[in-house]
C-alpha cells in the first residue's frame, strides 16, 4: 500500500510539472497574441487606407476617361472634316509657256484630289 502512495505521489508530481509547463506556454501564446493584436490593427488599418486611396483613383480616372471620351466624341468629327479637306489641297502652278514670250509665265490654280489609298492625285483647272 505505501508502494501504491508513492506511486501516485511520483505521477502527481509529474503531472504538476506538466502543468506548470503548460501554465508557462500559454502564459508566453498569450503575451504574444497581446503584442501582435496591435500590430495585426495597424497593418489592417494601412491597407484600408490604401484601398481607399486606390478607390479615389479609380474613380479620378473614371471620371477622366468619360471627359476624354466627350472630348473625343466633339473633336472626332471636327478631325474628320479636316482630314478631308487635307486630302483635297489647292495646289498652285507656275506653268511656263511659249505662247506669252521666253521667260514669262502664267499662275493657273489647280484643285487637286488627293487619294490617299492609291498615292494618286487628280488636278482641274479653274
Amino acid at each position: 500500500m505505501i508502494a501504491d502512495r508513492c506511486e501516485i505521489n511520483r505521477q502527481i508530481r509529474a503531472d504538476n510539472k506538466m502543468l506548470r509547463e503548460l501554465k508557462a506556454k500559454v502564459v508566453k501564446l498569450a503575451e504574444a497574441v497581446e503584442k501582435s493584436i496591435p500590430i495585426i490593427a495597424e497593418t489592417l488599418e494601412a491597407i484600408r487606407n490604401h484601398m481607399i486611396f486606390t478607390l479615389c483613383h479609380l474613380l479620378h480616372n473614371e471620371m477622366q476617361k468619360e471627359v476624354i471620351h466627350d472630348w473625343m466624341n466633339h473633336f472626332n468629327p471636327i478631325l474628320n472634316k479636316y482630314n478631308t479637306v487635307k486630302k483635297i489641297a489647292v495646289c498652285e502652278l507656275y506653268v511656263l509657256t511659249d505662247s506669252v514670250g521666253v521667260g514669262s509665265s502664267t499662275k493657273e490654280v489647280f484643285f487637286c484630289s488627293i487619294d490617299s489609298k492609291q498615292n494618286s492625285r487628280t488636278c482641274l483647272s479653274r
